[in-house]
């Protein structure tokens, strides 16, 4: 390896560490690349700090997605491009994927998805929700047990209003498996799920 070879190696390592100092992961990963670039496209120097910056949003922004899916326990991707809205013939595609620009979540309204089992709400519930983290706003995937149950623990330790107001801010809740609940004359509960 020659000096000059050297030296340019020696300069990239630099940067990449001073990069990660500052916390632009993203772009300490592809320095090497974007200063190969750089050279071969003989870049302005705006144009190549554009480059870097473009770099490190877009991976800040799929680092963000990535946690948002993890937390709101939405599993792999779902979209509605491989759903069969032929065999659902009450159920209009458009109206479905126009959900998808989660204007409904900013008006606080509320969807309810109601169906025999296997007939896709699962499915139209975790596509919403992966649409709703695209856009970066806080989703919840959890089963209505879960949120009564975190309910009363809250009125225990008196977080009640902490949680509650989790649960109602403008906020993606999507609640699976919900029971239809009544007693009987015997005073038991019987749960009939959707």
């Amino acid at each position: 390896m020659t000096c000059k070879a050297k030296a340019k190696n020696t300069n990239q390592q630099e940067l990449a560490r001073m990069l990660g100092q500052l916390s632009l992961t993203a772009a300490a990963g592809q320095i090497s690349r974007l200063l190969a670039d750089a050279a071969k496209q003989e870049c302005s120097y705006s144009s190549f700090l554009k480059q870097v910056l473009k770099i490190e949003i877009n991976g800040r922004f799929q680092r963000k997605l990535t946690r948002s899916i993890k937390r709101a326990k939405l599993g792999s991707t779902m979209s509605l491009d491989e759903f069969d809205f032929s065999v659902r013939h009450k159920l209009s595609p458009a109206a479905v994927k126009e959900l998808l620009d989660c204007q409904w979540i900013r008006e606080g309204r509320n969807i309810i998805c109601v169906g025999r089992p296997g007939t896709g709400k699962t499915h139209v519930a975790k596509a919403l929700g992966h649409a709703a983290c695209m856009k970066g706003l806080v989703v919840y995937y959890l089963t209505a047990a879960e949120i009564l149950e975190q309910m009363h623990a809250a009125l225990a330790d008196n977080t009640y209003q902490k949680v509650f107001r989790r649960y109602t801010r403008r906020t993606c809740s999507l609640p699976r498996s919900l029971a239809i609940c009544h007693w009987t004359s015997r005073r038991r509960i019987i749960c009939s799920a959707w």
